[in-house]
């Protein structure tokens, strides 16, 4: 079975789904016609960071012993997959920034992001190209789209797209309440890119995902709630 072939229950829980203003494009999932999508009211990503205590089921590494916690009047924090990363103040505040236009992979790596960081439970997801349609009703902010599906806190489907109309290399970044959690592989392919990912797993009360894309402008979150 594929990914765009599961389906889910629903509880009927009561949500709503709005389109950003100014989305300069709107991808949408491939789904068999009777599968519902959960709508979760979206509301952007603080700069401040949270450590994910737990995620599929597994405890978050610990932050290395020795390693930087926090920042001074010079430097900021960049949490990924429960580490602090201590970056410049400018460094730490264009990645939190959700705009990821002129940031290389070398800028990224410094803040301890690269491609094809697996989910704490080890998946590892891929980005490919083509097979999406637009729609209208998809969260999108500059280039880039997330898709949430499931009940309540329960997340069974986490998806995300994006236009690469430069063909510059980029790769997908998910983010749960101001953390890094996984990354997809690189992809240097202008066009529409896509990626999936199941995570089937329970999240906190107000949990928010985003998503980045290497490179590209946007940064969609959807937050969580029963």
């Amino acid at each position: 079975m594929t990914i765009s072939q599961l389906v889910w229950e629903t509880t009927g829980v009561a949500v709503r789904q709005r389109l950003p203003r100014g989305s300069e494009m709107a991808l949408a999932q491939v789904r068999p016609p009777d599968k519902k999508e959960m709508e979760f009211v979206k509301i952007p990503r603080k700069a401040a960071v949270m450590t994910i205590a737990a995620f599929v089921g597994l405890t978050v590494p610990a932050v290395p012993a020795g390693a930087a916690t926090s920042a001074s009047a010079t430097t900021g924090i960049v949490n990924v997959q429960g580490t602090k990363h201590v970056v410049s103040a400018s460094l730490a505040h264009h990645i939190n920034s959700g705009d990821w236009r002129g940031l290389s992979t070398a800028d990224l790596a410094r803040a301890g992001i690269h491609p094809n960081m697996p989910f704490p439970d080890g998946t590892k997801i891929q980005a490919r190209t083509g097979g999406v349609h637009t729609d209208a009703g998809s969260n999108c902010i500059g280039s880039v789209c997330t898709y949430v599906f499931g009940s309540g806190l329960y997340v069974s489907n986490w998806d995300t797209g994006a236009t690469n109309a430069s063909g510059a290399c980029t790769y997908a970044v998910y983010w749960v309440t101001g953390s890094v959690v996984s990354t997809s592989n690189m992809v240097c392919s202008a066009g529409q890119l896509y990626v999936y990912a199941n995570p089937n797993h329970e999240f906190p009360n107000w949990a928010t995902l985003c998503n980045t894309w290497a490179n590209l402008p946007g940064e969609p979150c959807e937050t969580l709630h029963p």
